[in-house]
């Protein structure tokens, strides 16, 4: 009866923590502007902020308003980063596989497995979902994100989509 009553708490606590739905635009499944993507290509580490300016390209397929402050309100007010990370992350921070990946499953709307369903899309859990779904390579949550690498989890990540949508 215990084991019967803790699924039930487990299930709901899964539709609580669930992630919002997917903003990305299928039809706009270019990562964004050529101008952001050459600015971005050689870089060794992309910043926060140029992650937070491909993500919501990605999504939105044009460009907005980029400056950090605006990055930021736009993707906290779609529950696309989480709360605290204005605070914990400044504009130059480098971007990690982790914080692209909780952005990411974000904006695609991707549900994850059990244990991101209960406790939310967290980087690790994200960053597995990820890995699982072939758009991020293997490697640590905490492993920064060249710009070349960035564009091609992009682009995978719009092959996800495509992908999906056909099936559907």
């Amino acid at each position: 009866m215990k084991i019967k009553a803790m699924l039930i708490i487990l299930l709901l606590l899964a539709g609580c923590a669930s992630v919002p739905g997917p903003i990305h635009n299928p039809a706009a499944s270019n990562a964004g502007s050529a101008s952001f993507a050459r600015s971005v290509l050689d870089k060794q580490e992309v910043s926060f902020h140029d992650g937070m300016r491909g993500v919501i390209l990605f999504a939105v397929g044009k460009r907005l308003d980029m400056s950090y402050q605006s990055c930021i309100k736009f993707l906290s007010e779609k529950q696309m980063i989480g709360d605290h990370w204005p605070d914990k992350y400044k504009e130059d921070s480098p971007l990690t596989r982790g914080m692209l990946a909780n952005m990411l499953v974000r904006v695609m709307g991707i549900r994850g497995g059990v244990t991101m369903q209960v406790f939310g899309p967290g980087q690790r859990y994200a960053l597995r979902e990820c890995q699982k779904l072939g758009i991020i390579q293997k490697g640590s949550q905490n492993s920064t994100v060249s710009g070349r690498e960035f564009l091609s989890i992009l682009r995978k990540a719009g092959e996800y989509i495509k992908n999906t949508v056909d099936k559907g």
